[in-house]
């Protein structure tokens, strides 16, 4: 069981608050006591923004495959209950549209998952999806490298214009030790 102040790492929170889940969580008795539990609505966004946002973007890291079918069986099990229009108007009103079109087409993908009509998944969205699967399963170390190195030095440098502070980073020889390491993968 984890336990939080806000339901999302705090880049996140104008994204997904912590008043808000309170507020349209469901109670349950459970052994003898009330226990909150998020709205469905609330759970599909807190898998796509821990999933896709906090653990795989901006680190290269690759999107667990158990949380996009947690994604999926969640979508399913309660697909009358999920409001996906709040859901999109949230993600791209923060700029993170792209984020939940792109999850549910690697749901698609992946699982054979129909995203809802209120997510319109574009042909870019797939072309993106199909680019990540592809550079998941290259056969050739030389040229997996070389993806791996331009993808890093451009997500190293976003994160470096994101937060001017982590320039100071680029003095320390552990930045360039870890550097190395996840270029190895």
């Amino acid at each position: 069981m984890e336990l939080h102040v806000e339901p999302v790492d705090l880049p996140f929170v104008p994204l997904f608050g912590a008043e808000e889940v309170y507020r349209d969580a469901l109670t349950i008795h459970w052994h003898e006591r009330d226990v909150l539990v998020p709205s469905a609505t609330h759970f599909v966004a807190h898998n796509v923004i821990h999933s896709l946002l906090v653990d795989t973007a901006g680190k290269l890291a690759v999107v667990s495959m158990r949380q996009l079918f947690e994604f999926v069986h969640a979508c399913q099990a309660h697909e009358h209950s999920i409001r996906w229009p709040d859901l999109r108007n949230r993600f791209e009103k923060q700029g993170y549209g792209k984020t939940l079109r792109r999850y549910c087409a690697l749901a698609r993908v992946c699982l054979n998952f129909m995203p809802p009509n209120d997510i319109v998944v574009g042909a870019w969205d797939r072309l993106r999806v199909h680019w990540y699967l592809v550079r998941l399963d290259l056969d050739s170390p030389s040229v997996e490298w070389t993806m791996n190195f331009f993808s890093q030095m451009k997500t190293r440098l976003k994160n470096v214009t994101r937060k001017p502070g982590l320039i100071i980073k680029l003095t320390t020889a552990d930045f360039y030790v870890r550097w190395l390491n996840s270029l190895k993968r």
